[in-house]
């Protein structure tokens, strides 16, 4: 049997997602709500370059209002007025891109630079517009323009929105240690910039620098009024911070710390879906499940599209034993994100598990496509597929999986076992000893590994190596039955009898219902010549396992010994009907037809035994 293994049921955490739309967005108003400069074109006439001015000004007042209509109304007419008018285009720029028009509002700023290409705020502006249209290289270029520009003289606190936006451009981009250098260019520029603070945290997080993230989140925290929404991310940044500094150490220290945060996050915005989220990843680590999925249900209230919340809710339902329903949930992130690597792993060690062999086939063909070559569940998710092919008896894939995993993650014991499994079913102890002799190296304390090496030593006839491995084997899990049946059958090989009842006792005594034992005790007892003892424990492993051709084959050469050759020959004929291709259980009938003066039937007993060609040794092999 290969070992098959679930993968772990775990939320995979990134760091809080700010609201980087919002917080651009506002600086977008910001820059409206900014004293208006002279207008460039020096040649407009100086009613019409006033009355321009005065529009721009209204425009700015109807925009912050919220008045949108009417503010993009006096843009148009500025730039009726003067078609040449940079200030005109820049605003409304802003404004179009306010609305998420984007194409409208990349053509207004990007004239606008045209109009102007010294202005610094134009590049800001059309910089702006970049990152909210998912442009964030594009911003970066146009924010150190932007920079480049601004005059020695600009007031600090305007080239602290720059750096400020220009932080957001890389955060965009993922890259966060100049995300952070940028937001403390802002934050030097503004001591008073605590967006700043709040985004830099975030990218602090997002480098696993938890401590740097607790303290930008807790500068805010103690700077802003306690029901400024920009607390209430920063409780949950640093909510997170706690929270993901006990799960990369696998700790639970910091966890209630995390969870009184993610409450004050909600106490000040119940509206807000990531604090409920988070709160539930660190109830999911405290063992409070049903707390847990109540969070990340009411996170999917307020985003119902957020497949990660569908996830977790399915690692819930997975620790409470609802396979089904933690499939179910499992299946919804993958409709809403079907490159979820993490759910398609977790559907396919459902499927594992069920035994739907074809599904766990195609879910983890689905994982691999999803994480990029870099990803630490890629080898994983090959292994869980390696393992669905090992079921179907597809050896091919699964060893070519196997060895994928190998590639990917060469100290992954379990591939190591399950190939060495292979090789020593296919009949290759030398490749069979070398794998588990690499994953015992890689985990020298799991008694397992020296029990599967100990199986091959024995097959192999390498009996003191083998003696050794069992040895040790019980050593490291001392109630484990396998390595003393094992042993046991080891000792009666070599004349150990006593020894060998005594394996074979404790095993049984370690586990009353293992079938094998009570065969392998059998045969001692047969070679003791307690005949019936022997016949007993074969009864008793056929109690437990009605189809066990061996221990009917072991019986009826009990009943043999015992010259009852009518219960040894429907035994034996019991054992050829279970299994038609052992020499062994014919050569056994062959002696009780022979007992009985029935030679003919002996001759062709014996007859087929010599085709089948197998070894004549009564004792099953060890059991893997």
């Amino acid at each position: 049997m290969l070992f098959v293994m679930l993968a772990l049921c775990h939320a995979r955490f990134s760091s809080p997602l700010l609201p980087v739309a919002l917080l651009l967005a506002g600086a977008a108003l910001v820059l409206l709500a900014s004293p208006v400069p002279a207008v460039a074109d020096g040649a407009a006439q100086p009613v019409t370059a006033a009355r321009v001015k005065a529009l721009i000004a209204q425009g700015v007042t109807d925009a912050t209002a919220g008045q949108l209509d009417k503010a993009l109304a006096d843009y148009n007419q500025v730039l009726a007025l003067d078609p040449q008018a940079a200030e005109g285009y820049r605003h409304r720029g802003l404004l179009y891109a306010h609305q998420n028009k984007s194409d409208l509002a990349l053509a207004d700023t990007r004239h606008a630079v045209l109009l102007n290409p010294q202005d610094a705020e134009a590049e800001h502006s059309l910089g702006i517009v970049y990152a909210v249209s998912n442009h964030p290289a594009q911003a970066e270029a146009e924010f150190k323009k932007a920079i480049a520009l601004y005059p020695p003289d600009t007031p600090k606190t305007d080239l602290g929105e720059i750096y400020y936006d220009l932080g957001i451009s890389y955060g965009l981009q993922a890259d966060n240690s100049e995300a952070i250098a940028a937001y403390t260019q802002a934050i030097t520029c503004n001591p008073k910039k605590f967006e700043a603070y709040v985004n830099r945290g975030a990218a602090y997080n997002n480098l696993h620098d938890y401590d740097h993230a607790v303290a930008d989140a807790t500068e805010v925290i103690t700077q802003v009024p306690s029901k400024d929404p920009l607390a209430a991310i920063a409780y949950c940044n640093r909510g997170f911070a706690h929270f993901a500094k006990d799960s990369a150490n696998n700790l639970k220290s910091d966890l209630p710390s995390a969870v009184a945060d993610f409450n004050q996050s909600l106490a000040i915005d119940p509206k807000q879906a990531l604090p409920y989220a988070d709160r539930g990843k660190a109830y999911l680590l405290l063992g409070r499940n049903d707390e847990a999925l109540a969070d990340f249900s009411q996170a999917l209230t307020l985003d119902p599209s957020n497949a990660e919340n569908y996830y977790n809710r399915g690692v819930v339902y997975a620790a409470k034993a609802d396979t089904a329903k933690a499939a179910t949930e499992y299946t919804h992130a993958v409709t809403l994100n079907p490159k979820y690597g993490d759910a398609w792993l977790n559907l396919t060690s459902i499927a594992n598990t069920l035994g739907k062999v074809d599904e766990a086939i195609a879910d983890g063909t689905h994982a691999i496509e999803s994480y990029s070559a870099s990803d630490p569940h890629l080898p994983l998710a090959y292994f869980n597929r390696s393992a669905a092919y090992g079921v179907k008896k597809d050896y091919a894939h699964m060893v070519a999986d196997l060895t994928q995993v190998i590639a990917l993650n060469p100290k992954m014991v379990q591939a190591h076992h399950n190939l060495g499994t292979y090789d020593w079913m296919s009949g290759d102890n030398d490749k069979a000893v070398a794998e588990f002799t690499q994953a015992i190296a890689l985990m020298p304390t799991d008694g397992d590994l020296y029990y599967s090496r100990g199986v091959v030593y024995h097959q192999a006839g390498a009996f003191d190596r083998a003696y050794a491995d069992y040895t040790q084997a019980i050593a490291l899990a001392p109630n484990d039955p396998r390595a003393y049946t094992n042993r046991g059958v080891q000792e009666s090989e070599q004349g150990n009898k006593t020894a060998a009842l005594q394996d074979q006792n404790r095993a049984i005594a370690l586990n009353p219902k293992l079938a094998i034992a009570y065969l392998n005790r059998s045969t001692v007892y047969a070679d003791l010549k307690q005949y019936d003892k022997a016949i007993a424990d074969a009864t008793e492993a056929l109690t437990l396992d009605p189809k066990y051709a061996m221990a009917y084959d072991n019986r009826g050469f009990a009943y043999l010994q015992k010259h009852q050759a009518d219960q040894a020959i429907a035994d034996c004929t019991q054992a050829i009907t279970l299994s038609p291709d052992v020499a062994l259980f014919y050569r056994n009938r062959a002696a009780a037809y022979r007992e009985k003066g029935e030679a003919a039937k002996a001759a062709a007993d014996d007859a087929v035994a010599d085709k089948l060609d197998k070894p004549k040794s009564a004792m099953p092999k060890p059991v893997a």
